[in-house]
């Protein structure tokens, strides 16, 4: 994105935040929907005014041809179809200012990768699909995750037990793990890994923001 145009993002992210931890939206809702509507006048005029550049500036920050082949490698494919939709900042980074380039297969899933090191930092999920074969036990998916994590996080060995760990599931078909950084400094979301893994074991989504310096 273009400067202008990432300043009034950040500012925008700022300060909803800061309205929610005050709780302005319940004691003060007149003054805080004011606020807002303004930065979005100000996101809309920046985009406007940054149109013809924004494309050509942004995708010269990532080099397709990496950021494909690493997304083919994470998910161990080589024949999956990638189309390049955006450069976008990724607001569940920890300072919500990670730049990243993404990408959408044809059933719509979503891959976000990091330019800086061509690390897919986040999948958002295609549709959950057909369960293929017979679902597997806690113990096997938490095990998953658990390569998947020694895998993606170099260190993640060492630093295991100074993270805060939490699992979970949804309808018995998509199983949550997730490990949190939570003494680290951010200002939004702490640095997480986290993957999202179907009953039979397929990856549906993931984020990875602990490498995010």
């Amino acid at each position: 994105m273009p400067d202008r145009l990432d300043t009034v993002l950040i500012l925008a992210l700022k300060t909803l935040y800061y309205l929610h931890m005050e709780r302005i939206f319940r004691s003060r809702a007149k003054e805080a929907v004011v606020i807002v509507l303004f930065l979005a006048v100000l996101l809309v005029n920046c985009s406007t005014l940054n149109t013809s550049t924004s494309t050509s500036s942004m995708e010269a920050g990532i080099d397709h041809e990496m950021a494909v082949e690493s997304i083919r490698s994470f998910i161990g494919s080589g024949a999956v179809n990638l189309e390049f939709q955006e450069m976008t900042i990724m607001i569940n980074s920890p300072n919500a200012d990670l730049l990243v380039g993404v990408y959408m297969d044809g059933l719509g899933g979503l891959y976000s990768v990091d330019p800086n090191s061509y690390k897919v930092v986040q999948i958002d999920p295609s549709p959950i699909g057909t369960i293929q074969g017979e679902p597997l036990a806690l113990e096997q998916l938490r095990k998953i995750a658990e390569e998947r994590a020694l895998e993606e996080v170099p260190d993640f060995g060492e630093i295991r037990d100074s993270l805060s760990y939490e699992e979970g599931n949804k309808l018995d078909t998509i199983f949550f793990f997730k490990w949190e950084a939570v003494n680290r400094e951010w200002k939004y979301t702490p640095p997480k890994f986290q993957v999202g893994i179907r009953v039979d074991g397929k990856l549906l989504t993931y984020m990875n923001t602990l490498l995010i310096p």
